[in-house]
């Protein structure tokens, strides 16, 4: 007896229920997903020969001919309900064929286009296989290059090495000289250091004597104002003393003003001192820098 068709349902994408033959194993596969399937509810075969309905006897009497036509007409019925099940079964099985007809479509798109990505991968690895052959190429040229460049270096390497050496002593002569010349800056702002504190010294003493002369001026003028007031009621005496007050005020301003004058030059000098001293110490700084940059490069 051949197998009837039966109902599956796929629990894997859960597309609905599919008809389907079932295999020797009693499974069927998904057309949508294409996983194994058990079979499942499967509706009621049908039958391999229409049931007849046993013909009664014919009564008898009138009414064995209205027996017999309500038998055939039952038959009539029974024929055409399994005559509509025949249809709906052959829509079914024709509606699974164009689904397999579909999946097998999707499975040929599909190997076609895996076959040209397999194509497309030769093609690559072809292209990669000659890419390697060239930088194997490239790489061995470069050797070619690298052992002549270092044949070119060890040539160089000698001549550098004599060009070093006389290089070193011409620096060694120069550097010689500029501690001759060091030594002599130091010596000269020593010197120039002595001169500014000597000056800064001498500086210091007539301002201390300009302060004493200004103070004798002051008691003088204190003195001066005193016996002016002593003697205010004498005219001449008066007189004599504003005029000597007024010789003494203007001999103690002018006394002053030579005092400023002097106090100014001698601080412009103080500052030229200075400057020059600075420039020393910058100049000696500088040749300090060179020889360090001699001594470094030589070293």
């Amino acid at each position: 007896m051949s197998p009837s068709v039966q109902l599956f349902s796929c629990p894997r994408c859960k597309g609905g229920d599919f008809r389907s033959l079932p295999g020797p194993d009693g499974s069927a596969f998904c057309p949508w997903c294409g996983n194994s399937v058990a079979a499942g509810a499967a509706p009621p075969p049908p039958p391999s020969s229409p049931q007849v309905a046993p013909v009664p006897e014919p009564a008898v009497g009138s009414g064995a001919q209205d027996a017999s036509e309500a038998v055939v007409r039952a038959l009539r019925d029974r024929i055409a309900e399994l005559d509509r099940k025949c249809g709906r079964a052959e829509s079914d099985l024709r509606q699974e064929l164009d689904k397999k007809q579909e999946i097998k479509k999707a499975v040929l798109a599909e190997l076609g286009r895996l076959e040209s990505q397999l194509s497309e991968m030769k093609a690559l690895l072809q292209r990669k296989e000659e890419e390697h052959k060239s930088a194997l190429a490239e790489t061995s040229r470069l050797q070619e290059d690298l052992g002549k460049e270092r044949k070119k270096a060890d040539e160089q390497d000698g001549t550098r090495k004599s060009s070093e050496e006389k290089a070193a002593r011409a620096l060694e002569s120069e550097l010689e000289q500029s501690r001759k010349a060091a030594r002599e800056m130091q010596d000269a702002r020593d010197t120039a250091r002595r001169e500014a504190e000597a000056i800064r010294s001498d500086l210091a003493k007539k301002m201390e004597t300009s302060k004493t002369e200004i103070a004798e001026l002051r008691a003088r003028i204190v003195a001066g104002d005193a016996r002016f007031r002593s003697v205010k009621d004498s005219g001449d005496e008066l007189t004599a003393l504003k005029a000597r007050h007024e010789d003494l005020r203007r001999r103690a301003e002018k006394e002053r003003a030579e005092l400023q004058e002097k106090a100014s030059t001698l601080q412009s000098d103080v500052e030229k001192k200075e400057q020059r001293v600075r420039d020393l110490q910058l100049l000696v700084k500088t040749l300090g820098e060179r020889l360090n940059d001699l001594t470094s490069r030589r070293f």
